[in-house]
């Protein structure tokens, strides 16, 4: 019918039909507007075969390392590189490459594990003066004793870092948190006249382990009852004296337990007083009265606040 009523205008619709088919190949052709992912059909195989190209240059040792990342970052359990789901999700994407086994996967750890703490080592090393907290918490039935270090940079940046996160297991007495502590100290060389203080909660077993282990201040002078009244020693003699004992105490004690000053955590303390000394003082009739009276007013001033935007909005 077209033909028939059209004839001038024929060779027009025949020209732009042509030109539609024509276009319509070159735009399934042309992959600027069709994202080049693997698997797509209007990928160039020239693509495909670049794309594979490059995946099969990622090495075994590169396979491994990504493995080890995942499992530490995602704190995954080491059984994971057992799982054939896993297994069959790496093989999958690397038919060539392996996952390691469970045993080679944890030595890599421990060996990660002490490069972490050579080079956390060198760096507390170049430090003049450091910080360090500690904190104990449970969860899931499980204690764990954390330590961190800070301290200020040449360009005073503060600087910081985990030092541990050990299970506690047992009670948490304090001659045993003076051991651990210690021995996390030592762990990184931190010397006891490096370490400025450390910074813990109010807990009574955290300042019983200080109070016993505390190192002694060796520019701390114990005052004297009477100032006139002088002992004249040889120094000679009482620094032998000194260095005869330490040496006993030493061969006594094999694990010599010596700790930094201590100082409480000024937010923990302010969070007490907040809400445990707080209630406690509830029981004073004058501090009630007062409490009572201010919190009856702070609850007046947002009735009345409430019911004033009431009215505004009508």
């Amino acid at each position: 019918m077209f033909q028939a009523k059209h004839k001038a205008l024929l060779p027009q619709y025949e020209s732009h039909k042509t030109q539609t088919k024509g276009g319509a190949k070159r735009k399934r052709d042309d992959d600027s507007d069709v994202p080049e992912q693997v698997g797509s059909p209007y990928v160039h195989h020239e693509n495909k075969t670049q794309v594979r190209f490059v995946s099969s240059q990622i090495t075994q040792a590169a396979v491994d390392q990504l493995i080890m990342n995942h499992i530490i970052g995602s704190m995954r359990p080491m059984s994971t590189v057992e799982d054939k789901t896993f297994i069959a999700l790496i093989e999958g994407l690397q038919p060539s490459k392996k996952v390691m086994t469970r045993k080679t996967l944890s030595v890599r750890i421990d060996n990660a594990y002490s490069s972490m703490v050579e080079g956390v080592t060198g760096s507390l090393a170049s430090v003049s003066w450091v910080c360090t907290t500690a904190d104990i918490w449970s969860v899931n039935n499980r204690s764990f004793f954390g330590v961190t270090a800070h301290w200020l940079s040449d360009d005073l940046q503060r600087r910081s870092y985990a030092l541990a996160c050990r299970r506690f297991k047992g009670s948490h007495t304090h001659s045993r948190i003076a051991e651990i502590l210690s021995d996390i100290h030592s762990e990184y060389k931190l010397d006891v006249g490096k370490i400025v203080c450390t910074v813990t909660d109010n807990a009574a077993n955290f300042k019983k382990a200080f109070t016993e282990y505390m190192a002694p201040d060796p520019d701390g002078d114990e005052e004297s009852g009477d100032e006139d009244d002088i002992n004249v020693a040889d120094v000679n003699i009482i620094l032998q004296e000194g260095n005869q004992a330490l040496a006993d105490d030493l061969d006594e004690n094999e694990d010599y337990i010596h700790l930094p000053t201590h100082h409480k955590c000024v937010s923990h303390t302010l969070n007490l007083i907040a809400t445990t000394d707080a209630d406690k003082a509830l029981s004073s009739p004058a501090y009630s009265r007062i409490y009572h009276g201010s919190m009856g007013n702070v609850k007046l001033c947002g009735i009345q606040s409430t019911a004033a935007a009431k009215l505004l909005m009508l």
